[in-house]
């Protein structure tokens, strides 16, 4: 189980490796910046909801 949960915690780490390298994140902030200009305060309930929905289904161990 362990070896489990070390391959996934890699995995996920290299996911976000190429994210940050193909500009994917910073796509995203200025994406949400700017939809959100005139509406600031919703910037982060919108982003509470994405990351429990990123959690919720990729089922992160405890």
């Amino acid at each position: 189980m362990q070896h489990q949960s070390s391959f996934f915690t890699f995995m996920i780490g290299g996911a976000f490796y190429v994210f940050k390298e193909t500009g994917l994140i910073q796509f995203g902030v200025q994406y949400l910046t700017t939809t959100f200009e005139h509406r600031r305060k919703l910037i982060i309930p919108i982003l509470m909801v994405v990351f429990s929905m990123i959690a919720a289904f990729v089922g992160t161990p405890d």
